[in-house]
């Protein structure tokens, strides 16, 4: 980590601005006070990228300085013949901070404010820094949430810019994420947080929480052909046809006017909250826009069941049932389907704490997500996120073996009858 100095001048003392020469940022025109002693009157030009206000002195702004890099100064003087010269020199910024304050002071030492420290946790947006530090993608999940594309148990709320990442009992702001994630002492997160907020563009030195407008949910439209449904779940997906029924005599599997198979979700209420559409005759598929993307869709075999199934699509929780059934296996669980591996824990936690079917009943959680390597990092997420839910007393690895989901499982049991699915292993 490179070694900044902060020297504090006179707001009175930048006299102008001076645009780049990549025309898109600007260079402040700076008059160094008297207190810069050797110094005194000489002319500084400084990117605005590092220049801030004091947060302890709202008449002053803090100029930051690479502490390995030369700083050029220029001072004017008029010849006895009226010759304007102009004097360059090269002043190393500890040099500079000498004349300023008598000694210079390493900030890996320093005692930062409370001041100090609460204007970096508010205003460096936590979201924006992993993304540029750890490498991580984010997703939008609802109105403010933010979910990680590598680390689904890790949530951003945009609206006090604070993370909340579960299975490593991290949460606040890019501060917290140094000291417990990358293991930094106090000074040396401050360091890095502050060299990355005198790199931010002057727009994003201050964070503003994003506004959204509210998308209203609202099911697309059906149409009242239903027999590409059972064509393309049935005969192409080889999902029980009894079970569809079920569903499609319900309304909650029905064919919008795009030809496109609909999922509606209902919450614990009875409320359909949200919606995912998945193309019978390509590949396309996705949410309706302002549902609720942690209601899932519940699917109830046993109203006395004590194991609760998780699989990380629609699709593959109708499959789960079948192959079941295909198995002869008995029918005693109820199946969750989330939206997606990355909800998986999320849509387990709203669903247990709002359905009593599940927070009264179930003791089991079978986990059915895809066998690839998501779904492996999904399942052992989940494993670390479920144990606050003491009345959870087992968890169940159950993912699929003959292909990387379940509904590939179904189609190749029905392609060779006589193929089997391994057992599910029990894990405490």
């Amino acid at each position: 980590m490179k070694e900044i100095i902060n020297i504090s001048i006179p707001k009175s003392r930048f006299k102008q601005k001076i645009k780049q020469a990549n025309g898109t940022k600007y260079s402040h025109r700076v008059i160094l006070p008297k207190e810069a002693g050797a110094y005194k009157y000489h002319v500084l030009l400084i990117s605005e990228d590092f220049v801030q206000e004091d947060i302890d002195n709202i008449d002053n702004n803090v100029l930051h300085f690479y502490a390995d890099r030369e700083i050029q100064l220029s001072q004017h003087h008029r010849t006895p013949n009226g010759e304007d010269v102009y004097e360059k020199i090269r002043v190393m910024p500890k040099e500079l901070y000498k004349s300023f304050y008598g000694e210079y002071k390493d900030n890996s030492r320093k005692r930062f404010t409370n001041e100090e420290v609460e204007y970096l946790k508010k205003n460096i947006s936590v979201m924006d820094f992993l993304q540029d530090r750890a490498g991580f993608s984010f997703q939008r999940q609802g109105q403010h949430y933010y979910r990680c594309d590598q680390h689904s148990s890790l949530v951003i709320d945009t609206r006090n810019n604070a993370m909340f990442w579960n299975t490593e009992h991290i949460n606040g702001s890019a501060l917290e994420y140094l000291r417990k994630a990358e293991g930094k002492t106090f000074p040396e997160a401050m360091n890095i947080l502050i060299e990355y907020h005198n790199g931010l563009a002057p727009d994003k030195k201050q964070y503003i929480a994003p506004k959204y407008e509210q998308i209203e949910f609202k099911l697309p439209d059906s149409q009242q052909n239903i027999s590409k449904i059972y064509e393309y779940l049935c005969d192409k997906r080889k999902i029980d046809r009894d079970l569809i029924k079920r569903f499609v005599d319900d309304g909650k599997i029905y064919l919008d006017a795009k030809g496109n198979c609909v999922f509606a979700c209902e919450n614990y209420k009875g409320k359909v909250d949200s919606a995912f559409v998945r193309s019978t005759y390509s590949g396309f598929r996705g949410d309706v826009g302002g549902g609720n993307k942690f209601t899932g869709f519940f699917i109830e075999m046993d109203p006395k069941a004590t194991k609760l199934v998780l699989t990380e699509a629609y699709i593959d929780g109708l499959s789960y049932i079948t192959a079941k059934k295909q198995a002869g296996e008995k029918i005693d669980f109820n199946v969750l389907a989330c939206d997606s591996c990355n909800v998986m824990n999320e849509t387990f936690r709203v669903n247990y704490l709002t359905r009593p079917v599940l927070n009264q009943n179930i003791d089991t959680v079978i986990l059915a997500s895809d066998n690839d390597k998501a779904g492996r990092a999904a399942a052992e997420e989940f494993k670390a996120f479920v144990r606050p839910f003491h009345r959870i007393q087992n968890v169940i690895d159950d993912l699929p073996s003959l292909g990387s989901d379940w509904n590939k499982d179904l189609q190749k049991i029905y392609e060779n009858p006589e193929a089997v699915p391994e057992k599910a292993i029990m894990l405490k």
